[in-house]
């Protein structure tokens, strides 16, 4: 009972083993991967902070361009000839309100899709170290399982065989996490793709 289930233990890690091989091959250099994914996303990006910028730019511009116009200011030793400061006056408050009012969607947005892009890098890096632990672990399971209980006749303990699948399973569950969490950040990037494309 205890080889035919060591058989059937080393039959399963045979069959994952080579699938870790090929994640391994598909997963382990993300370049290839980051830029089908997200690598225009720097374009995107940078489409969505120039129009942040010229719609801060439109809302605040007339506040200082004022300000250069109002008088000097005086003081006992003096008057001096530089424009006022219109930051924490009225209208710089309402410009700057006008702007959040104006522009908070793009500004979520943004700050969205950054942060996608920034866990997507770090979801990928997880899912290649993922991929190879597991291709790791399927070559010692393999090579404990087939060299020792089949070419060298050494019988392995049946709580060893069954434990070997915990680790493997943890992996395997780990890879579809990282495919889930990757999607889930590729999804907001696409959606700012889709929304932000002429910008």
């Amino acid at each position: 009972m205890a080889d035919a289930f060591s058989a059937w233990a080393l039959g399963v890690h045979g069959v994952v083993f080579p699938l870790s091989l090929v994640g391994l091959y598909r997963y382990s250099d993300r370049t290839e991967l980051f830029t089908k994914a997200v690598g225009d996303t720097d374009e995107l990006l940078a489409r969505m902070r120039r129009r942040i910028a010229a719609a801060l730019e439109r809302d605040l511009n007339p506040v200082f361009e004022r300000s250069e116009g109002e008088p000097s200011t005086v003081r006992p030793d003096g008057y001096s000839e530089r424009p006022t400061n219109p930051i924490g006056s009225e209208a710089y408050r309402e410009a700057l309100f006008r702007f959040i009012e104006g522009s908070a969607e793009i500004v979520v947005d943004y700050g969205r899709a950054s942060r996608a892009r920034g866990a997507w890098c770090a979801w990928a890096r997880v899912l290649s170290w993922t991929v190879l632990g597991l291709a790791f672990w399927e070559v010692l399971c393999v090579s404990l399982l087939g060299l020792l209980g089949h070419l060298f006749g050494v019988e392995t303990p049946t709580l060893l065989v069954k434990w070997s699948f915990v680790p493997t399973a943890a992996l395997v569950c780990l890879f579809f996490v990282c495919q889930a969490i990757l999607l889930r950040h590729h999804d907001v990037i696409h959606d700012n793709k889709s929304r932000y494309h002429t910008l």
